[in-house]
């Protein structure tokens, strides 16, 4: 067989492959928006329960209209029944799937809404079809004629007005984002939080990350004391993974088995992904009682048993006051159960964090901090564990430093001593304490989160003190160059700190800068590129780093876009 003829049978199979890839594709759709009719329960707070669940197809993120059953349409001269008049009275987006039934939240009005009430999902929803490949149009077609029932834009139209870099649509509403780029096919609601992701439809061959070659240069010998001399990364160039729901402003990895999963959390909802190749929606949820979310730590105590997430929020106290309703924390642990979260406990009076304690990877301790409205993170830390599902409490089995909050923090050997470190971030500086120990304090830079909570420090007086504390992003700790010995990764960042009351930071550049215990000193790094926005999730995964950034939009107004970056560090 001559070279053209080979050339020639391979672009015939890449252009099968690829419509076999879209073909496949597409059925996912199909089935994941096929129509689907039921009844509204009863409403139970702000939300609703319908007669739906995963049985019958139901995910979180699912959008429903309400109508009012009409009149009949009858043909006046065949006398057939051609339809009804069904006018919407509202639309529904499921928040919880429980076995028979779902809970949704109702999005505009819903005086008008009651029991009984007809539901049918994904009809006459506004649909845009965003084509970043500009090789989409074929799918464009496809999808429009197997989901007749979505109000779709036209292909063009919907080009013309399509963000440079996608995003949350400005009014927002009862709106569909189909996202096409290099990464695949992702669905977003008006608010750019994923509820279905699928692998390119269009592309034969992704693209690839070649990561540079070589170990971790360290420029420059330790300099004494808690000072030291920075290194040179070779590793600089991030790519983007896939795109999150805009304006994250917490978020964590975890290894379940042989998934990496991520949890993030943008104000109001928490969701979790399985990271691969793509993006992939796993499970939504969100907490009892309405407040602000500021934190979120994965936690699994038994090793290869069930896995646990824990937020925390700020929510309003129960006591009348004559000037503003004060806010305290509050806490909730759910339990990852294939593809939905069950409460285990909520309404726990602490700020959680988890922690590996014995370094194989897994954050196995999950210890909660009271409120104080002098300090923020309180002095009382307690341990928290489950005895037959049940959430107890004892006191710490380790020595933490007085100053120890369990927000922005982890545990680690650094320096080879076989006793793991406390290392924290607080108001912009790290600190690794030994015991209570100060053995390192960097400058001010570190840090940055948009995460944060306002509060009153004397609730009830005519003039109340408000501050804002930031929850910042933990460290991380990993070998990055081979050697045998732990390095620490954390977030640092410039811009304007100053916070009013209810305001994040106006963060101008943030980058990833690395600690080194050597020779009894610690030496100062940084590692990649500068981003243009808050890091609000890091990890250290084999030879690559993850870390989710708002690349772009206002963190003072908690709206934008957010990513998943990858920094290639080795082979």
């Amino acid at each position: 067989m001559n070279l053209r003829c080979i050339l020639v049978l391979t672009k015939i199979i890449l252009i099968s492959t690829a419509a076999f890839a879209g073909a496949g594709v597409l059925d996912e759709v199909v089935r994941d928006f096929q129509p689907l009719s039921g009844y509204l329960i009863m409403a139970t707070g702000d939300e609703v329960l319908i007669d739906q669940d995963a049985g019958k197809g139901v995910a979180v993120g699912d959008l429903f209209i309400v109508v009012q059953e009409g009149g009949k349409i009858v043909h006046p001269v065949t006398k057939k029944v051609l339809g009804t008049l069904d006018p919407v009275k509202g639309v529904l987006q499921v928040t919880r799937v429980k076995a028979g039934y779902s809970y949704a939240r109702p999005l505009g009005r819903t005086e008008d809404l009651k029991p009984g009430d007809v539901i049918r999902r994904y009809e006459n929803i506004p649909a845009l079809f965003w084509d970043y490949t500009d090789q989409g149009r074929e799918l464009f077609t496809q999808l429009k004629t197997a989901l007749p029932k979505l109000d779709w834009q036209d292909y063009a139209a919907a080009q013309v007005d399509r963000p440079q870099v996608p995003g949350a649509l400005a009014k927002g509403g009862p709106t569909l984002l189909f996202v096409l780029d290099e990464s695949g096919l992702q669905v977003h609601n008006a608010d750019f939080q994923v509820i279905h992701a699928y692998t390119h439809p269009v592309l034969s061959a992704a693209t690839t990350v070649t990561p540079a070659t070589g170990p971790l240069k360290w420029d420059g010998a330790p300099v004494g004391g808690t000072r030291g001399a920075g290194y040179q990364a070779v590793y600089p160039g991030f790519a983007t993974l896939g795109s999150l729901p805009g304006g994250t402003v917490m978020a964590a990895f975890a290894r379940l088995g042989d998934r990496l999963l991520l949890a993030t959390i943008d104000g109001r909802d928490f969701q979790a992904f399985t990271v691969a190749e793509t993006l992939t929606p796993l499970a939504r949820g969100g907490t009892a009682r309405s407040g602000k979310l500021l934190a979120l730590h994965w936690w699994q105590p038994v090793s290869g048993g069930p896995l646990y997430l824990a937020v925390t929020s700020s929510v309003e106290e129960n006591q009348a006051v004559t000037t503003a309703t004060p806010h305290t924390v509050s806490a909730s642990i759910f339990q990852l159960e294939g593809d939905r979260f069950t409460p285990v406990r909520e309404g726990l009076p602490y700020i959680l964090g988890s922690f590996d304690q014995d370094g194989d990877g897994i954050c196995e301790m999950l210890l909660g901090q009271n409120f104080d409205r002098d300090t923020f993170f309180g002095r009382q830390i307690k341990e928290l564990y489950l005895v037959d599902d049940k959430v107890e409490t004892r006191r710490p089995s380790l020595e933490l430093p007085r100053a120890f909050p369990v927000q922005g923090s982890l545990l680690a050997d650094l320096t080879g001593d076989g006793r793991p470190e406390a290392i924290f971030v607080r108001r912009r500086v790290l600190s690794v304490y030994d015991g209570q120990q100060l053995l390192y304090e960097s400058p001010q830079q570190m840090g940055g989160s948009s995460s944060a909570m306002t509060f009153s420090r004397n609730p009830g007086a005519a003039d109340q003190l408000f501050t804002t504390e930031p929850l910042e992003v933990p460290p991380v700790a990993a070998d990055l160059d081979g050697d045998g010995k732990l390095e620490l990764v954390a977030i640092s960042a410039e811009g304007s700190f100053l916070r009013a009351p209810g305001l994040g930071p106006n963060i101008n550049k943030a980058w990833l800068a690395v600690l080194r215990y050597d020779n009894g000193s610690f030496v100062r790094g940084r590692l990649g590129d500068d981003l243009d926005g808050p890091v609000q999730g890091l990890a250290v995964e084999g030879k690559r780093v993850l870390l989710v950034s708002a690349k772009s939009g206002s963190i003072l107004t908690g709206t934008g876009n957010s990513f998943l970056f990858v920094l290639p560090i080795g082979q």
